[in-house]
């Protein structure tokens, strides 16, 4: 019982916010209008029905704007209904709500590739083959029921074919609630339907795509074909298509007559196909987005480069997918690449990698069996970091003793690797005198700008670690020091010594020239 009460209030206070809300959705010449017939909730469900009152139709846009606010103002699912005084509706936002039932409902979904026209208090629903409209049919009260929940009602629905002249094959009426005044029965008569040609579908390129469009077709190559059971047991299949301008997805639904599951399956990822179908926006959970409905998928032969040149270049720089963060292509693929454009051959050149050489060989020994006269040849290279083998082990070298020295080693860390555009978020040493530790400092530094998540990761340091913590200008003076004339001790002393004296020069100090051992290049020395 306390749940019910609070389900009232929760509503009261919705209904007390109603009137703004639909002030701000609806248009102004509409608003006084608006009203709330009724309001439902289901407890076994713990969802809400309203059916909204208003004298015109109201835009589908507004329609979702609308039920969100309730939604979220109720914090319960909610359907909505809608009736009107005035029942006309522009085709265009009949289409909308045809289309949002169409999406939502897989059993509608015979329906997806029809045309939707208007005359009048009939609305046609037109087919491209006689198999796919009988299919339909048999959905068709289910279809001219649920659009009543958007208060379209009073029409007469007909189907018919696109390919040929067809009588209206069923006529459902849409009775209102209330008595109506008999209208003289509309005689029977056939609609001419022009067939549609495919030279009729408007070219486009997937880039220009941006809203909802029919009748349009497009060329490309498909990739990442997947397949779903849906709930009457038939396959839905997606898949997208690239065109060299951009990448689309698209859905097909299985269908015994017109779409059987061998012919959905007879186009593959990398296949080279041309699209004819519409552009519809598709609403799935929160998310929405444009997909492309195809009417009809031709596979093509798929475009090949030719190099048409009689003297044929031959490429010194190729990397394979092998060369990591760099290369994508398997080698295979670069091999067979270049024989078709006609090529004498190709030099590999992976980073710091030579494990394509097998593979490219075996793929051109195979390659040859077809034409064991022709020449080509794979070069075997291979792009390698090479270190300086000047090593500087010792910098700023003096006389002192090495074991009457006293030696500060350090570590910096900094917020990347620049000493120009990052900082120092931490300076860690031990100071060393007759081989045993004599102190110790750290100190946490404020940087000039926030912390990376990287570094974070890498360093374990956050901005609210250091957040509280003194600038370096505040603290240099200290650590210099601390430092006076020790030697340095650091590894990669290249970049710590560096960054710190690139730092002092920031704030207007002199640089340090204390001498510094490297033991990074003191170890590769060993």
């Amino acid at each position: 019982m306390g749940f019910f009460v609070f389900m009232c209030d929760k509503i009261s206070n919705v209904m007390m916010k109603l009137s703004d809300a639909i002030k701000e959705k609806l248009s102004i010449d509409c608003y006084d209008t608006a009203t709330i017939e009724r309001v439902t909730y289901y407890k076994e469900n713990n969802k809400v029905n309203i059916v909204l009152n208003n004298e015109s139709y109201i835009p589908f846009l507004d329609y979702q704007e609308i039920k969100r606010f309730f939604e979220k103002e109720m914090e319960l699912p909610v359907s909505l209904s809608l009736q009107y005084v005035d029942k006309s509706i522009p085709l265009q936002e009949m289409k909308q709500y045809f289309d949002n039932l169409i999406r939502n409902n897989l059993s509608l979904s015979y329906f997806s590739n029809a045309i939707l026209t208007m005359d009048k208090q009939m609305i046609f629903v037109q087919f491209n083959s006689e198999d796919e409209m009988h299919k339909a049919e048999e959905f068709l009260e289910q279809l001219v029921s649920a659009l009543k929940q958007f208060g379209i009602e009073g029409y007469s629905f007909h189907t018919g074919c696109i390919e040929e002249v067809k009588p209206i094959v069923e006529e459902i009426y849409i009775q209102e609630k209330e008595e109506v005044k008999k209208e003289a029965p509309v005689p029977t008569q056939k609609y001419k339907y022009r067939r549609v040609k495919k030279e009729d579908y408007a070219v486009v390129e997937l880039k220009d795509i941006t809203e909802q469009m029919s009748m349009i077709q497009f060329t490309g190559e498909v990739f990442g074909i997947e397949e779903k059971e849906i709930k009457d047991g038939r396959i839905l299949q997606t898949f997208n298509v690239f065109d060299g301008t951009e990448a689309f997805p698209c859905k097909r639904f299985e269908n015994e007559r017109t779409l059987p599951l061998e012919v959905l399956r007879e186009i593959n990822n990398g296949d080279y196909v041309k699209i004819y179908g519409d552009i519809k926006l598709e609403s799935f959970r929160d998310e929405s987005g444009l997909v492309c409905f195809p009417r009809d998928v031709e596979k093509l032969e798929k475009k090949t480069i030719i190099d048409e040149a009689k003297e044929k270049r031959v490429e010194f720089h190729m990397h394979s997918n092998m060369s990591e963060m760099d290369g994508v292509v398997d080698i295979r693929k670069i091999v067979q690449f270049y024989w078709d454009l006609g090529h004498e051959g190709f030099v590999l050149t992976d980073h710091n990698d030579v494990q394509s050489f097998v593979k490219g060989y075996n793929a051109i020994k195979g390659l040859k069996k077809s034409d064991p006269d022709r020449e080509f040849k794979m070069g075997l290279g291979c792009e390698m970091n090479l270190c300086d083998d000047k090593l500087t082990i010792v910098r700023n070298p003096n006389d002192e003793s090495v074991d009457e020295c006293e030696y500060i080693c350090f570590d910096l860390e900094t917020t990347g690797l620049s000493a120009h555009f990052d900082s120092i978020i931490e300076f860690g040493a031990v100071k060393i005198k007759n081989h045993s530790v004599v102190d110790r400092k750290q100190l946490f530094i404020k940087p000039r700008h926030e912390i990376p998540a990287f570094i974070t990761s890498k360093t374990n340091i956050t901005n609210d670690m250091v957040k509280d913590a003194p600038s370096f200008q505040e603290v240099y003076q200290e650590i210099v020091d601390w430092i006076g004339d020790a030697v340095l001790v650091a590894h990669n002393a290249t970049f710590d010594y560096f960054f710190f004296n690139e730092e002092l020069k920031r704030v207007g100090a002199k640089p340090l020239t204390n001498p510094v051992i490297d033991t990074l290049d003191m170890a590769r020395s060993v």
